[in-house]
């Protein structure tokens, strides 16, 4: 290994991400100019072209566009609005309902979407006004979305488990079973956490149930709102169901999954150029994603060209650290990481690196990747880079709350989503457990 080469390469890419470069670009040019400075530009490009080309034909990989275009499709049509209306109704007589029904319509919304941008938008638009309108303290319903948002990286059909098991060649469906009962505690410590603060601090959740102000009044909305209910079922139904009872591959649920979401569209009004316009959409948010998958194959390639992984992994037996000491190194890279950078990518630059050190531990390999996953997670909360805060605060019309505020708010669940990557990184049978099965 060429030590010097190595260490430039990496170093020039944490400097272009500080300037502003984007990552997929960064991690590209340092890849190229690592393997010509070690072993000629020739077999730089043939690194490039290679890693281009047997990236982009994985067949797994048309799971990406097509989840992000469902999940775009049920954002738009209004489906998520008469979840949490109808979550609201079912909730009436719970202290901090609103907030509960926050974090269930997320849990429920991830599995139809698996985008956790996309959830911390369309939850800013639809909870966070009812929850002020209740005089909700707005720190904490600022943070009940940002918060709950994260669900929808963790739960399948999550875009982090997907693109990871392209990295580290696991099966997409174990790790959409494997997720299940870590996001099902996530989601049940966020509820709780929120019931709780109902409960002890009043001023923050007011309870009350206005039933003039939640019915849905006439029997044209009556029908909209069961129209969007039953269209999310029957894509949970058909998406994870198909999966998990070995009737469709991720790839064959991903295409049916596309199918309902567009007839569920369809169905709640929207017009075919309304269609086309969030496929697009969804398309701006997909190409970036796989470009930056060519250039972390790119790096994973130059690191393990030169030797970087089996010498990083023979450091970590020799220095004696054990596993747990190991793991306590790889969180806290994923911690600082997390302040500098989005979840895609830190998992991009460390699963080529921590990966092969797992395995070589004989760590689990499901109960790793979800506990990774996690601690990846935390970073959309906790300043000073939290996008999911960012996005959050863009989207709602509250002028008064600040970036503060919303970190403030955001706070408890980071702290709770960190306790329960903990938790599965000590217990990692609660995540391959039902895999196993």
């Amino acid at each position: 290994m060429d030590t010097y080469v190595i260490s430039l390469m990496i170093g020039l890419v944490f400097v272009l991400g500080a300037l502003g470069v984007p990552l997929a670009y960064a991690m590209g040019i340092c890849s190229i100019a690592g393997v010509a400075l070690s072993s000629g530009f020739a077999a730089a490009l043939g690194l490039a072209g290679d890693a281009a080309f047997t990236s982009m034909r994985e067949y797994l990989l048309v799971v990406i566009p097509l989840f992000d275009a469902m999940g775009f499709i049920v954002a738009r049509s209004g489906a998520a609005v008469d979840l949490f209306s109808w979550i609201n109704r079912a909730l009436r007589n719970v202290p901090g309902k609103f907030a509960v029904a926050t974090v269930i319509g997320n849990a429920i919304f991830a599995t139809v979407t698996g985008i956790a941008a996309v959830a911390a938008v369309t939850f800013s638009r639809i909870a966070y006004p009812q929850m002020r309108r209740y005089n909700y303290d707005p720190r904490f319903s600022f943070g009940v979305v940002a918060g709950s948002s994260v669900l929808g990286l963790l739960l399948p059909p999550g875009i982090l488990l997907i693109i990871w098991a392209l990295l580290t060649e696991q099966s997409v469906g174990k790790l959409f079973k494997g997720a299940v009962i870590p996001g099902i505690i996530l989601a049940t410590c966020f509820s709780v956490y929120c019931l709780v603060r109902a409960i002890r601090d009043p001023q923050a959740a007011p309870h009350g149930f206005r039933p003039a102000d939640e019915r849905v009044d006439t029997p044209e909305q009556r029908k909209a709102e069961r129209i969007g209910i039953v269209g999310i079922a029957a894509l949970m139904l058909t998406v994870l169901g198909g999966l998990w009872g070995g009737v469709f591959t991720p790839t064959e649920a991903s295409a049916f999954g596309l199918l309902g979401a567009t007839i569920l569209g369809f169905a709640k009004g929207m017009s075919g150029k309304q269609i086309v316009n969030t496929l697009l959409d969804s398309g701006k948010m997909t190409a970036p994603l796989l470009l930056m998958l060519i250039s972390a194959q790119m790096f994973s390639r130059m690191l393990a060209f030169q030797g970087v992984t089996d010498d990083i992994d023979a450091m970590v037996h020799n220095a004696g650290l054990g596993v747990l000491g190991t793991m306590l190194i790889m969180i806290g890279v994923w911690l600082v990481l997390g302040s500098m950078l989005d979840s895609i990518s830190i998992m991009l630059l460390t699963a080529p690196i921590f990966w092969p050190i797992a395995k070589g531990m004989g760590l689990d390999p499901i109960g790793f990747t979800l506990s990774a996953i996690l601690f990846i997670e935390s970073g959309l909360l906790h300043p000073p880079f939290g996008m999911a805060v960012y996005l959050v605060k863009a989207s709602v019309s509250d002028q008064n709350i600040t970036l503060a505020d919303g970190f403030w708010g955001t706070a408890p669940f980071c702290v709770i989503t960190l306790g329960v990557a903990i938790l599965i990184t000590v217990f990692p049978a609660l995540a391959s457990w039902l895999p196993s099965l």
